[in-house]
């Protein structure tokens, strides 16, 4: 039915910390994950050793005799040769079907339980979206029935590259990037940064934002399909309503 926050907070604006930062209930500070980078401990063999056992799935998985289940994207620099590869499971986790690095659609490789697996470009079976759904689905009908389960699916979508499922890429060709009170104004007072910004934009950047904004909600159309299949799953099995579903 959908989701709206009316406000939004996160410890980090950057990717790999404030994923760091959902595992391990730490602000970036503390779990010392600085930026995206194999330096700044994105999947890093300090991070792997220090935090990785600590994080919540392998608390659930230890003390509470959870399944735990992952499907998608992991860290940024997830199955780095200096990071331990795709071979590399974390700690916590009964079933691991985690992207390679950051965010594809088509033409990428996951980490089946440590083992690699490489999609194509072929939408029935390689999109990647659809392919963490039937994932996810497997499991709610192949786990077991007789111990609690938790699942973590992380889809790239709606990050860059915004490769929408063919059947999408038609949708919202009205909408456009919110035209707030401070679009398109020069940030006099604002973080150096954002005072480099060339303003006002060329007609030619106003195309690329509102195409990548419309992109964005075409992604996130398969990642509704992915939510209302799990949602029909949980119910038909009749698990629903002993489910906690956490966005």
């Amino acid at each position: 039915m959908g989701m709206t926050f009316s406000s939004a907070y996160v410890p980090s604006a950057l990717c790999c910390p404030s994923r760091a930062s959902i595992l391990t209930g730490k602000y970036p500070h503390n779990h010392h994950v600085v930026n995206n980078t194999l330096e700044g401990n994105c999947s890093s063999k300090s991070w792997q050793k220090i935090q990785e056992p600590n994080t919540f799935p392998a608390i659930l998985r230890s003390m509470c005799g959870y399944q735990t289940f992952f499907a998608g994207k992991y860290l940024n620099e997830y199955g780095a040769p200096d990071a331990g590869g795709l071979e590399h499971v974390p700690l916590g986790w009964s079933y691991w079907y985690a992207l390679e690095k950051n965010s594809k659609y088509y033409n990428y490789t996951l980490s089946i339980n440590g083992k690699a697996r490489k999609h194509g470009e072929n939408y029935s079976v390689d999109y990647l979206t659809d392919v963490l759904a039937n994932v996810s689905l497997d499991f709610l009908d192949y786990k077991s029935n007789f111990e609690p389960f938790f699942m973590m699916i992380a889809t790239p979508a709606p990050h860059s590259p915004w490769t929408a499922a063919p059947q999408y890429q038609k949708a919202f060709q009205n909408v456009f990037a919110p035209r707030n009170k401070n679009f398109n104004i020069h940030g006099t007072n604002k973080h150096w940064l954002i005072r480099q910004a060339k303003t006002p934009m060329t007609n030619s950047s106003i195309q690329f934002l509102d195409n990548a904004f419309r992109k964005r909600w075409q992604t996130l159309l398969s990642v509704d399909d992915l939510v209302e299949k799990l949602v029909k799953r949980l119910e038909f099995t009749g698990e629903l309503n002993n489910t906690y579903i956490f966005y």
